[in-house]
């Protein structure tokens, strides 16, 4: 009997404490649960604070800055105008300046000072009266108001400013309207607070938001954003809440179990106080046993996949299961036994996909895995903007890579981090070796002045210049000419510090410039042709006066008695000398007349008395030595004779501007020689004519220039650049060369080389 009560006694105290153990163990669960609930509810909701005080701050900024730059902009569009400098100017700069008044919320006052810092007009006027013709610094106004200079120029001229008066509190009016009380809003100047939101406090740490306003690249205000006290309390509060009422009912719940065990009533109350918080639960919550069945689901869980708690109970985990996952039992086993987080896709009741983020914690009793404890969060949404952006991003990459126009993009450490295709097609480098290169301006630019010239133009020009061209160096040596138009400030992506986009425009500029050529050479010509009809016109009036004055001196020479030797002498002289102006009047005739000759057999020597007699005169002014040296019975060339004496006379011409420019004065070496030789090449028969003289010679960086169109070394007002362009033209029509030699501080020799005549035709 005894024995009996003993183990009665022994298994009835075995069953309460084992009873107790187990709910005292489910009590401190429950404590889990809650802190954990509570921890993440805080979390979230302070996140999500945190997310809407950003965005709410980066849209006020937004739209405070974007009326800050168009009050700018409209009183950038009054100083256009000018200086008013009349009574109607003024009036019409008053009309427009109360137009702006009204159509801009927070412009107060709108005045024009003139350059000694006075007010000459303000607007409106009937409250700003006294201010008129008072020092600009009386526009003080109320410790919120911001005034807005804009200096006025007169072409380079300085002729005062244009001051807008932005009243704050009217300003930021539309604005603060979007806010509500559960946040509020400070606007700084250079660290000085000069509008405060009603509901003002110094913000708590970490949840004020700073954003500043700029315009032009220059902060002009900062705008901090911050949720209220108030606000901050009623969301952590309720976490709060959560957090207290849990610990409250665990600690009911432990000390019910431990005191009313007898009265088997914890089981329950535990029960109910679970299901309450599971219940309560935001995020899906699953239970599911080592077979892969589910033993239970909160509502978010049920709402999430469209089944009734009755219908889950009969299901698997590969029922939900977007797409079935066959995994070995061991290998699920492995996976539940420890704590993880996975994405994974779960199939809605619709058939619809739900991409899920799931945490799994395996639940154990007395040390034994018994279940799992799944925790669900639906990022569907998330990851579908994830897609779309990066789709967004990939249709973008596209674009900007096969774009017909040059992009490229330039980091802060000046570096480039964008070359798109166009870019290689038109410099001949690909993005490999032009990204993240250093040495890649160098690329483009090998000549250091150039490479300079466009660093400084880059950092000169960082936001408004437009249709910059550059010469761009080609990989294969040759040169393209670029169009750039820099649009950093208008499109600001983060980590481009400069971004621009380019039009080769090589052969758009070269036949602009074959154009301008051709042009000045027509313009060129048409001058010579009005200087060869006022030569004409000059000499045929010349004439008529010389042949008069030839006669009368013949007369005279024929009535004189032979015996006055000395009046016979000068009457000789006189028709000497008018035979030889008459000589220079046909040769003026023959070089400027502008008709179109055929090639002629002519003799050189003839030419270069022809050409000699026109500037021989002017070389011995300039007390320059002429030595020519023509042999006698030279071979004729086939011609057009005054081309080719437009050829010579260009080459003496430019020999004395040589030589004047070393020796200004009279010097021995002050010579210009002029030579001519026949010679033999390659079977055919040349007439070289060789004009040297002892000059500066050519500089070796110009030399192969010389011969381009409107390319020259002398001063603009001394020559145009077409000299020799046009003189080599004729010598290639002519089927001959010109070419030369020279030295510097030595000599400089042009060899004129004309085939000789054998009877052959030279097409005219």
């Amino acid at each position: 009997m005894i024995e009996n009560i003993k183990n009665k006694f022994v298994k009835s105290s075995k069953k309460f404490f084992s009873a107790r153990a187990f709910l005292i163990l489910l009590g401190f669960s429950l404590v889990a649960v809650s802190v954990f609930l509570w921890r993440t509810q805080a979390s979230r909701n302070l996140a999500q604070i945190i997310s809407s005080t950003e965005s709410k701050a980066r849209h006020y900024a937004s739209e405070t800055e974007i009326r800050y730059n168009s009050i700018h902009q409209a009183l950038e569009r009054l100083v256009s105008r000018g200086a008013p400098r009349n009574e109607k100017d003024i009036d019409e700069w008053a009309k427009d300046a109360a137009f702006y008044i009204d159509a801009f919320t927070g412009i107060k006052s709108i005045a024009w000072v003139d350059e000694t810092y006075h007010i000459r007009q303000i607007v409106p006027l009937q409250d700003n009266l006294p201010y008129i013709n008072q020092s600009a610094s009386e526009i003080n106004g109320d410790s919120s108001d911001v005034n807005l200079w804009v200096p006025v120029y007169d072409g380079e001229e300085f002729t005062g400013y244009v001051i807008g008066t932005i009243d704050i509190d009217a300003f930021i009016s539309p604005v603060l309207n979007e806010t509500n009380d559960d946040y509020m809003l400070q606007l700084s100047d250079e660290g000085t607070v000069i509008f405060k939101s009603a509901n003002w406090k110094p913000p708590q740490e970490g949840f004020a938001t700073s954003k500043i306003i700029t315009f032009e690249n220059t902060t002009v205000l900062d705008l901090t954003f911050a949720p209220t006290e108030e606000f901050l309390d009623t969301e952590i509060g309720d976490t709060k809440k959560t957090l207290t009422f849990g610990l409250l009912f665990s600690f009911i719940t432990i000390s019910a179990v431990y005191f009313a065990q007898k009265y088997n009533v914890a089981a329950a109350i535990s029960e109910t106080h679970y299901r309450d918080l599971f219940d309560a639960s935001q995020d899906a919550i699953f239970i599911i046993n080592l077979k892969g069945e589910y033993q239970d689901a909160n509502p978010a869980a049920l709402e999430m996949i469209g089944y009734s708690l009755t219908e889950i109970h009969q299901m698997r985990v590969s029922d939900l299961r977007f797409q079935a996952e066959k995994l070995p039992s061991d290998e699920q086993l492995q996976m539940w036994a420890k704590d993880s987080v996975r994405e994974m896709p779960l199939r809605h009741k619709n058939g619809q996909a739900i991409l899920v983020e799931l945490a799994i914690s395996p639940i154990k009793e007395e040390g034994i895995q018994k279940s799992v404890l799944g925790i669900a969060r639906d990022i569907t949404e998330r990851v579908r903007a994830e897609e779309a952006l990066q789709e967004s991003e990939k249709r973008l990459r596209l674009l900007v890579q096969n774009i017909p126009i040059m992009i490229d993009a330039i980091n802060a450490e000046g570096n480039f981090v964008l070359w798109n295709q166009e870019c290689e097609l038109v410099t001949g480098y690909s993005a490999e070796e032009i990204i993240e290169n250093p040495k890649a301006m160098k690329f483009l630019y090998p000549n250091i002045e150039t490479l300079n010239q466009v660093k400084t133009e880059i950092s000169e020009h960082t936001v408004d210049y437009r249709d910059h061209i550059w010469d761009i160096k080609h990989k294969d040596g040759s040169t393209r000419t670029v169009s750039w138009a820099n649009i950093s400030k208008q499109v600001s992506i983060p980590g481009w510090e400069q971004w621009a986009i380019g039009t080769d425009v090589t052969d758009r500029v070269k036949a602009e410039k074959e154009r301008i050529s051709l042009e000045t050479q027509l313009r060129q010509h048409q001058k010579l042709e009005a200087i060869g009809t006022l030569a004409s016109g000059v000499a045929h009036e010349i004439n008529n006066p010389l042949t008069g004055i030839m006669n009368y001196a013949q007369l005279i020479y024929d009535r004189i008695d032979p015996a006055e030797d000395r009046l016979c002498e000068f009457s000789a002289g006189i028709i000497d000398e008018t035979e030889r102006v008459a000589e220079i009047v046909r040769n003026l005739l023959t070089f400027s007349r502008q008709d179109r000759q055929i090639h002629r057999p002519a003799r050189i020597d003839d030419i270069l008395d022809k050409t000699l007699s026109l500037i021989r005169t002017i070389i011995k002014r300039d007390q320059i030595t002429l030595e020519v040296d023509v042999p006698d019975n030279l071979p004729t060339i086939k011609c057009r004779s005054q081309q080719i004496q437009q050829v010579i006379m260009n080459l003496l011409t430019n020999a004395r501007d040589a030589l004047n420019e070393r020796y200004p004065e009279y010097d021995p070496n002050k010579i210009c020689t002029l030579t001519v030789r026949p010679f033999e090449k390659d079977g055919q028969h040349w007439l070289r004519t060789t004009i040297e003289d002892r000059g500066m010679g050519i500089p070796a960086k110009i030399r192969e220039r010389i011969f381009d169109p409107f390319y020259t070394s002398k001063d603009r007002t001394r020559g145009t650049g077409l000299g020799l362009s046009i003189s080599l033209g004729i010598v290639q029509d002519h089927h001959g060369k010109l070419t030369f030699e020279s030295e510097k501080n030595q000599f400089t020799r042009f060899h004129l080389d004309l085939p000789i005549d054998k009877g052959s035709d030279v097409e005219g």
